[in-house]
């Protein structure tokens, strides 16, 4: 399920991006605060967060810092025009579109697609990573079962590969649960 997290102190504002994204969305959640949003956040699972500044508690920007680290979400950060610079500069190296209000409907739409476009990749990437140090640890730990063998059983690096493929399939059972088992039994 799409949700969505509108954080901003202004009724108005609330009710209109509400309905707009009511329409991409299958849920638009509203907070007035930055605590609120903190709250919200670390037990909602969004897929975009827009931050109305200023909000009632604080700015917003480090908000919007706090939430781009803990939250795959796509963010949009309004801000009037005469902090659109500073803003901009301070928030893009977290991936943050930093927006100027007052926006067009068209406008908002568009940044607010790019950044959920934008958070989708890095989601994947961020699997992506996630699998390859899985990978490599499974490497490392059969790596130190083979040198185990290698030192108590006097065996070469080869016969210790095939030993324990060969336990792998004999025994039907992953290489690392293999691994774990020589060092185990070797390393005690």
């Amino acid at each position: 399920m799409k949700t969505a997290l509108v954080v901003t102190s202004n009724e108005k504002i609330a009710l209109y991006f509400s309905n707009l994204l009511g329409g991409e969305f299958d849920r638009v959640e509203i907070v007035e605060s930055g605590y609120g949003a903190r709250n919200d956040a670390a037990i909602g699972d969004y897929s975009f967060i827009l931050i109305d500044s200023p909000l009632c508690d604080e700015a917003g920007c480090d908000l919007a810092a706090v939430l781009s680290l803990s939250s795959p979400a796509g963010i949009v950060y309004l801000v009037k025009n005469s902090l659109l610079a500073e803003m901009t500069e301070r928030l893009s190296e977290f991936g943050i579109f930093v927006v100027e209000k007052p926006i067009s409907k068209q406008l908002f739409l568009q940044a607010m697609k790019l950044s959920v476009v934008g958070s989708h990749r890095v989601e994947k990437l961020k699997s992506e990573n996630d699998r390859l140090y899985e990978k490599i640890e499974e490497l490392r730990l059969v790596d130190r079962a083979k040198l185990v063998l290698v030192s108590c059983l006097n065996m070469t690096e080869q016969q210790a590969h095939r030993y324990i493929e060969k336990q792998s399939m004999d025994l039907r059972l992953p290489k690392t649960e293999v691994a774990k088992n020589i060092l185990t039994t070797y390393e005690n």
